[in-house]
């Protein structure tokens, strides 16, 4: 879509999106001035379903913000990677054949909530034959009851707290300690992982071969508790064994040693976090200013003055910069439990937001740009939307007439026709978004650091903006025209 999107872009007049025109002295002749425009917002309920998972970071519990009496549950789904050089000893070493010792680890980095709220999870495994040949675009709203027998007794329960007081504080004090969500499977379960791979190690060739031969993944349900969500990196499974170990200089056989399996959650599998937002309607019918919830939540909707643009003295002239701030409101609740604010926004055009995401494309700073939370002015700034606004002036003129330079003015039967069939073309979203980076080093231009993936936003976090009915948000625009000689 991008590079679709700029070769389109690159077709308007050299006027519509030059964007190196200064403010030039009139005697230069071109003459400058700036207008401020209101624009209006409103919250954008996203259904899940409309969200793909891709995040790397799963979670599960419920929370119920203070603040704004929304309740958020999360559960998820994890498939488990197995190493292509897997192996096991012979089998003939081991001592009864048996597993010891069958563990599931939750491994976590964080959480939102009460760290010593008391929750419950139960552990299902996928059921056999599921396709996830589609993995990759999986949504949040996936209904994980497709994937297991709710019927079925649970196949481990764990209750626990963030807090995790079973650990000794020696434990959490060392330096490589992970804190985790210890949950014990039945032995003999770990069991028949082990004799899988020895009836037919092809089994565990690859991550491919395991998942649709031995273990489909586990669904991670939360069955009670309500104040606390986790944070979780990685699942991992671990099965303990007993065998005897040889000595390699003599070949004897002289101790016993105990040995482990294991299988994590990996971005080579499939990962997938459902998420039920309650009672946010309240904040979606909020008129007096505008929401951001994730994950999965609320958007901001942005109508964009295309209209009073086109319509006034400067529909012709180049739009050298346009400039929008998002100004947060400061959360009111005093708890101690809070939420925070979404550190990254993705400002884009309204119909190609789903586009986007699941095409996994980058800001293109034509129809989609980024900012991000400055902590001291509480602001989301876009300084330059100029190309957007152009762009969207060259799609209304060369879709209502059907010249493709953009140049040709429509005529009001041609831009009605043309509303009706794209009635959000003047609309863009605010998304929460979290980005990969990479960084590169030169001698002369030193570090620069370029956006090479954006995803949805599956932090916990939430904040209000100011905006909605009664509060626009201002757009400074900067335009530019050969000057005429008339005053």
């Amino acid at each position: 879509m991008a590079a679709a999107i700029a070769a389109l872009a690159m077709s308007c007049s050299e006027d519509e999106l030059d964007m190196g025109i200064g403010l030039m002295p009139i005697e230069d002749g071109v003459t400058s001035t700036s207008e401020t425009y209101n624009v209006s917002t409103n919250s954008y309920k996203v259904d899940g379903n409309e969200i793909v998972s891709r995040s790397s970071v799963c979670h599960i519990g419920q929370f119920t913000e203070p603040e704004t009496n929304t309740s958020l549950k999360s559960e998820f789904l994890a498939q488990f990677h197995c190493l292509e050089n897997f192996s096991m000893p012979e089998k003939s070493s081991l001592v009864t054949g048996d597993a010891i010792q069958t563990e599931v680890l939750l491994f976590y980095s964080g959480y939102v909530g009460d760290s010593l709220n008391a929750n419950k999870l139960a552990v299902y495994p996928v059921k056999q034959g599921v396709d996830f040949t589609t993995a990759d675009t999986y949504s949040s709203g996936v209904s994980l009851e497709d994937y297991y027998d709710s019927s079925a007794k649970p196949f481990a329960v764990k209750n626990y707290s963030a807090a995790d007081r079973v650990k000794t504080d020696s434990v959490k004090s060392q330096s490589d300690f992970y804190p985790n969500i210890q949950i014990m499977l039945p032995n003999s379960f770990g069991t028949k992982l082990m004799n899988e791979y020895y009836r037919d190690p092809n089994q565990f060739a690859n991550s491919a071969a395991f998942i649709k031969n031995v273990l489909p993944g586990f669904v991670f349900k939360h069955e009670s508790g309500d104040g606390t969500i986790m944070n979780i990196d990685v699942a991992q499974i671990n099965v303990y064994f007993k065998y005897y170990l040889e000595r390699k200089s003599t070949g004897i056989v002289d101790s016993l040693a105990t040995g482990v399996i294991s299988f994590a959650s990996t971005e080579e599998v499939m990962q997938v976090s459902t998420v039920n937002h309650k009672n946010i309607d309240n904040l979606v019918n909020d008129e007096s200013c505008t929401y951001l919830k994730t994950p999965a939540g609320i958007f901001t909707e942005v109508k964009l003055p295309m209209d009073e643009i086109l319509n006034s003295s400067h529909a012709n002239d180049t739009i050298n910069t346009a400039r929008i701030i998002f100004t947060r409101y400061n959360s009111e609740n005093e708890s101690d439990v809070t939420v925070g604010a979404p550190k990254t926004l993705l400002l884009i055009r309204k119909p190609e937001w789903k586009k986007f995401f699941s095409g996994s494309y980058v800001p293109d700073e034509v129809s989609s740009f980024l900012a991000t939370l400055s902590t001291s002015t509480n602001t989301y700034t876009y300084s330059n939307i100029a190309k957007l606004l152009s762009y969207n002036r060259y799609l209304r003129n060369s879709g209502a007439t059907g010249d493709a330079t953009g140049k040709t003015v429509p005529t009001a039967e041609q831009l009605e026709e043309w509303y009706k069939e794209n009635p959000d073309w003047d609309k863009v979203l605010l998304i929460p978004v979290e980005t990969t980076t990479t960084s590169t080093s030169s001698y002369y231009y030193g570090t620069s650091t370029k956006v090479v993936g954006v995803n949805h936003d599956f932090s916990v976090s939430s904040t209000k903006l100011v905006g909605g009915k009664d509060n626009p948000v201002e757009l400074k625009i900067i335009y530019s025209k050969f000057y005429d000689g008339k005053k």
